[in-house]
């Protein structure tokens, strides 16, 4: 197996030349992809009704986990690793499951990214899930703070540098305006745009509650100094759209579910409500209460 650990802050920046190396190990990132992959495998096994690989493919999952710690942890929740990227991992992942040991680790990932100047430090593989971490872990403002950064590495470095799509390394193109003369110098990369991922669902808050989007889960998280946020998505029953903003001390949100379609509604401070196809505006005060 081939696991691209690469391009993370600190190797690119220092050396470019050779980004193939990486903070977070191959080991450890390939181990906790093959629990993770063995799971979803268990329940499309059992929702087939093939219940001898179902079983099988749960029990290999709890012996990579087993595994994982076995190899990783270090004990009291902390990883032998203490990356970004390897918390992500092991918390999105469920490799912890003790509630004791989990508290802790679900404390690093925030301490890691304020010890690197709330920046990146992901490569390939963990920036779909640091900000997932971050704001499952009750980080969301961190999450944010990651998101809007605009000193090097981050997103919005490469917006100010003129970028109009996602390039391959967070520094494709130097503070200096020189393309960086390493390896894998695209402009055009998909792996570090897979933050939208945390966009739609926790920014916009609108992703799919059931497949194909017969049921909508709209729960918009703001964080940070962001104060609006819009989205819409073309799913197979038709256009989905939320937006929200913050005035006053008050979230104003607006929502379109399709036709044939409900969407439960979880706003900050409330109850969760179902509501049914057609457009709905819904207010909260902001900030609320933890729930």
């Amino acid at each position: 197996m081939t696991v691209k650990t690469w391009l993370s802050y600190s190797v690119s920046m220092t050396r470019s030349d050779r980004g193939g190396q990486a903070m977070t190990s191959s080991c450890l990132v390939a181990t906790a992809y093959f629990a993770h992959s063995a799971r979803p495998l268990a329940h499309t096994a059992r929702v087939l009704e093939e219940n001898d690989g179902a079983e099988h493919y749960h029990a290999l999952a709890d012996s990579i986990r087993d595994a994982f710690l076995g190899r990783f942890h270090a004990g009291g929740g902390q990883l032998t690793e203490e990356t970004q990227t390897a918390y992500a991992l092991a918390l999105c992942f469920r490799l912890i499951e003790d509630d004791a040991q989990r508290a802790e680790a679900r404390r690093r990932p925030a301490v890691l990214v304020a010890e690197c100047g709330h920046r990146i430090g992901t490569g390939f593989l963990g920036t779909l899930l640091v900000c997932h971490a971050l704001t499952d872990t009750g980080h969301v403002d961190t999450a944010y703070r990651l998101l809007t950064q605009r000193s090097c590495p981050s997103w919005l470095y490469q917006v100010d540098m003129g970028a109009t799509t996602i390039w391959e390394r967070w520094d494709s193109m130097l503070p200096d305006g020189r393309v960086n003369p390493g390896e894998m110098t695209s402009f055009n990369h998909s792996s570090f745009g897979a933050v939208a991922d945390w966009i739609h669902r926790t920014v916009a808050g609108l992703e799919p509650a059931e497949p194909g989007y017969r049921r909508l889960l709209v729960r918009p998280r703001p964080g940070g100094d962001l104060a609006w946020a819009r989205a819409a998505h073309e799913t197979p029953p038709g256009r989905a759209e939320t937006s929200w903003r913050i005035e006053g001390g008050t979230l104003l949100v607006e929502l379109l579910v399709p036709p044939h379609v409900t969407a439960l509604v979880d706003l900050p401070g409330t109850k969760p409500v179902q509501v049914g196809h057609g457009r709905h505006s819904f207010s909260t005060p902001f900030p609320a209460a933890t729930r």
